[in-house]
């Protein structure tokens, strides 16, 4: 097995900051236990992110990622010589934008995109015959704004929308948010 961590923070300039970091892993396990029995699993993670930070003006700040992750997993046996196979594996990237505006002490508006892309795999295998080999790659969008407003002290109003998009049957929603807070004593 191995695990391997990594990170990296970088100031570009005064306005600019970078992150990058990485997770990779994987696990073996393997048993012979007779001539023509044996067990093997393989699994592992992988992740990765990097998010450019970027001050535009004092009162505009953006976020901007990609990031993404892979898990696999391979399950391999054979019992008296017919072998027996299950192999999974799930990967996923996403591009990721956000922008917050702040008018003044009282009033702040951010708005976000987003986009994931997927790739699902599953395969099963008896005695070399396939029986099961899918493969999926849907996608997902989303958008959000929200403006944030303090009219009074200790009151706080939240008006916002946030719209997705999952193309694994073309499911499109929307979803509107509110709140209202007010705090009666400090």
């Amino acid at each position: 097995f191995y695990d391997l961590n990594a990170k990296l923070n970088q100031d570009l300039t005064k306005r600019d900051k970078l992150m990058l970091s990485g997770y990779f892993g994987r696990d073996d396990l393997n048993f012979d236990l007779d001539e023509g029995t044996f067990f093997k699993i393989r699994w592992g993670n992988s992740a990765f992110a990097g998010r450019w930070t970027h001050i535009f003006s004092p009162a505009v700040f953006g976020n901007f990622m990609v990031s993404g992750s892979k898990y696999t997993s391979t399950t391999s046996l054979s019992i008296f010589e017919t072998p027996i196979l299950f192999s999974n594996s799930i990967w996923d990237v996403t591009v990721k934008g956000d922008l917050d505006y702040f008018a003044n002490s009282r009033h702040a508006l951010t708005a976000g995109i987003l986009a994931t892309w997927y790739d699902f795999t599953f395969e099963r295998v008896f005695n070399q015959d396939n029986q099961i080999n899918l493969q999926e790659r849907p996608f997902l969008l989303g958008f959000y704004a929200q403006d944030l407003l303090q009219p009074y002290s200790g009151t706080s109003i939240r008006l916002g929308v946030r719209s997705n998009y999952f193309s694994e049957g073309g499911r499109f929603r929307v979803e509107p948010r509110f709140s209202l807070s007010h705090k009666l004593k400090p």
